[in-house]
């Protein structure tokens, strides 16, 4: 149940999510989605763009609630920047920051984001803050937003192409040198001819044979590893370690793990075979998304 500002109602809680949102420390009135481990509240609702359709700068709150979900997740608390696109029902994360303590406490660790437009999971918490910031919008404004028309006068950039050469493509530098590079070289003059007879030119001497380079030892793998990810079914894990295929060479190797918290199955996306700590930090620095090591 769905209240004129977005949030729920008490009753539309449970018991024990009335008793979760208690536990987060978050203002109820601003509570839009409750799961199991984490409360998640809409602190800004942003501002509509200028199109209309798209809801930007939305901030959320998370809290985590439970001491083994904030183990495996690696913060108890998230502050996130989101567009919501109330016309097509997806999000788009433009800025995470997760914090080792309740209450956007302790230390700040900025995330990377993936950036672009995603359409969440129907029973993902981003879901519910779609739901939430779009029912607070009137009807004409989830239309699909509208691209804004030229500036009168000034023709669209498409316009301007078609009318510098209406008979045939625009060249650019580009087509100069491809057709530069494609043009045959003009035929040397011939010379005449050398009265007599010369010696033939002796053999080119025999090339010698190049020495063929020894493959690289492979290094043994390490006991350290990194997750990238913590997936309800062990598919949606795969998935996440494909996204990975060409950034992961041997002794590197990935593997999905499954766990069990407060009664609940996750299945971590691992990258195994680190030697070193410092070496899987590296790697997950060089990551756009969650990645921490274990």
């Amino acid at each position: 149940m769905a209240l004129a500002g977005g949030a729920l109602a008490d009753s539309a809680f449970s018991a024990a999510e009335q008793r979760a949102i208690a536990a987060s420390g978050l203002p109820r009135a601003s509570v839009v989605s409750v799961k199991p481990d984490v409360v998640v509240a809409i602190r800004s609702r942003g501002s509509l763009s200028q199109g209309g359709g798209v809801v930007e700068g939305v901030v959320l709150q998370g809290e985590v609630v439970s001491g083994q979900a904030a183990q495996m997740l690696g913060y108890r608390s998230l502050r996130s920047t989101v567009n919501i696109d109330c016309a097509r029902r997806r999000d788009m994360v433009v800025k995470m920051t997760v914090f080792t303590e309740p209450g956007a406490k302790g230390v700040a660790i900025n995330r990377h984001v993936p950036g672009g437009w995603v359409q969440p999971s129907p029973d993902a918490y981003l879901s519910d803050v779609i739901r939430a910031v779009c029912a607070a919008l009137p009807r004409e404004a989830l239309a699909a937003p509208q691209p804004l028309d030229p500036a009168p006068g000034r023709a669209a950039p498409a316009a301007q192409a078609r009318s510098a050469d209406e008979d045939g493509p625009v060249r650019t530098s580009l087509d100069a040198r491809a057709a530069q590079a494609a043009a045959p070289d003009p035929p040397a003059a011939t010379a005449e001819p050398l009265r007599g007879t010369l010696p033939p030119p002796p053999p080119p001497p025999a090339p010698t044979p190049k020495a063929e380079p020894k493959p690289a030892p492979v290094r043994a793998p390490g006991k350290v590893a990194v997750q990238i990810a913590a997936s309800a079914t062990s598919a949606q894990a795969r998935e996440a370690l494909g996204k990975l295929r060409g950034k992961i060479a041997p002794p590197l190797g990935t593997e999905v793990r499954s766990v069990v918290v407060d009664g609940r199955t996750f299945h971590r996306a691992l990258v195994t075979g680190f030697r070193t700590r410092a070496e899987a930090q590296a790697f997950c620095s060089g990551l756009k998304g969650d990645c921490f090591v274990r």
